[in-house]
């Protein structure tokens, strides 16, 4: 048959069937009469050669008579040339004529390979956004069709995660895109349209492209967990920013979990005053504070990488989940410190867990003569040993297993005198658990 699509040759791959197609008579069409359809076989033109190994395609079709009428004298004048008749499974053999899976024959003794485009390399995205002004990067394709036919590309951009619909991107015919510069903030999906000569095209997988707005990015971290005898640490830090003098903040804690002790500069800057604190409701603080590279800077602080720029530190006051919020952050710029640049907080809350004292190793409230105990019943344990995070002999005043890891107080890999000593230097120092 000669109509061929991508979905039909597939399937035939699929069963292991070859594709013969043949000579089209054309008398699909009725209006084709039966001297059209016997000078369709008997002149020997372009692809209908009129030799050993030729197919033709007819159609036996309600109402169609002219290729009935014509028949009879196409196989006598074929006769009468000298030309007999075959099955296609004779005539393969006959002609001892290799048959091929995945090629579309029009003949047994020449053929027009219809090719078969492949994607072998697909486009890989990037593993990281980029930023809106500073895109450099490519994707890149590659492709193959059967029977050494030339490939081209043509590249396409999407909003959605398909690759039909997308729009041509131009002059992008090659294997390699480079990025467009000029991409905003968004989200970008693009693929490439493989073709061969003959073929039916096919489309490589979208790849996911990133593109994040220019701004300062900043983020709040603190320990997972702090002890109630330590101090809880918050730490501040600007990403993405360029010449940047001053960060302007306000934040909120938990007025019952923290109590202010310090707040440190980091990077250069320095607190422009003491926090402002103001009460809110269900227990919050407010606190309000300006940070600031010293003013005899002539360029501000510019950096691509996460960079800290301050420390808050508070003295725990009870147990629980102590969170620092930021509700308001500003970069002031070099230029004119009434223009700030634009941020965007991607990390503005931090808890860290305020637990027992890591010496109370029971959690009983004490650090005592129980705790040394405990931490004997482990001497010797190393880091590399298979039990060193499970293996248990005691369990803590709540009934929760006391693990050997747990009695490496200096963190050394090694529960030895070392960490005897230390303990013992904190040996009776309450902690008031309900405080």
């Amino acid at each position: 048959y000669a109509s061929i699509s991508t979905a039909s040759l597939g399937v035939a791959r699929e069963l292991g069937m070859t594709t013969v197609r043949g000579v089209a008579l054309d008398d699909w069409d009725l209006a084709n009469s039966a001297s059209f359809l016997i000078n369709r076989v008997l002149t020997s033109t372009g692809t209908n050669l009129l030799r050993d190994g030729q197919i033709y395609t007819g159609h036996d079709q309600q109402g169609q008579t002219n290729t009935r009428q014509a028949l009879p004298e196409i196989v006598h004048e074929l006769r009468m040339r000298g030309f007999g008749f075959m099955t296609l499974t004779e005539l393969r053999l006959h002609m001892n004529f290799p048959v091929t899976n995945n090629i579309t024959y029009l003949n047994f003794f020449q053929y027009s390979a219809i090719p078969v485009v492949n994607i072998d390399i697909q486009p890989a995205a990037p593993a990281e956004a980029f930023i809106a002004g500073d895109i450099k990067g490519s994707l890149t394709v590659e492709a193959s069709s059967t029977g050494g036919a030339a490939t081209s590309y043509q590249w396409y951009v999407n909003t959605t995660a398909e690759n039909i619909g997308g729009s041509a991107i131009e002059g992008a015919s090659g294997g390699t895109l480079a990025l467009p510069e000029d991409l905003t903030e968004g989200t970008y999906y693009f693929y490439a349209v493989a073709s061969a000569k003959a073929a039916a095209s096919v489309a490589s997988d979208p790849a996911k492209v990133v593109v994040a707005r220019d701004c300062v990015n900043i983020n709040l971290r603190a320990n997972p967990v702090t002890y109630i005898n330590s101090d809880a640490e918050y730490t501040l830090s600007l990403a993405n920013v360029k010449n940047a003098l001053a960060v302007e903040l306000e934040f909120e804690i938990d007025a019952g979990l923290l109590a202010e002790k310090g707040i440190f500069g980091l990077s250069g800057f320095e607190p422009m005053s003491n926090v402002l604190w103001v009460h809110k409701e269900g227990g919050k603080l407010k606190g309000s504070l300006a940070l600031a590279l010293p003013s005899r800077s002539t360029a501000g602080l510019t950096s691509k990488a996460p960079i800290d720029v301050a420390s808050f530190n508070f003295a725990p006051k009870a147990f629980g989940n102590a969170s620092m919020k930021l509700t308001s952050a500003k970069v002031v710029g070099l230029a004119d410190t009434t223009i700030y640049l634009d941020t965007e907080i991607q990390g503005g809350a931090a808890t860290t867990v305020v637990a027992h004292s890591k010496y109370d190793l029971n959690r009983d409230g004490a650090v005592d003569a129980l705790d040394l105990g405990i931490m004997l019943l482990y001497c010797g344990f190393k880091a590399e040993d298979p039990e060193w995070g499970t293996f248990v002999k005691v369990n803590d005043a709540w009934g929760n297993p006391v693990a050997a890891s747990q009695c490496d107080v200096n963190k050394d890999g090694v529960i030895d005198m070392l960490d005897l000593i230390d303990l013992f230097i904190h040996y009776a120092k309450i902690v008031d658990i309900y405080s």
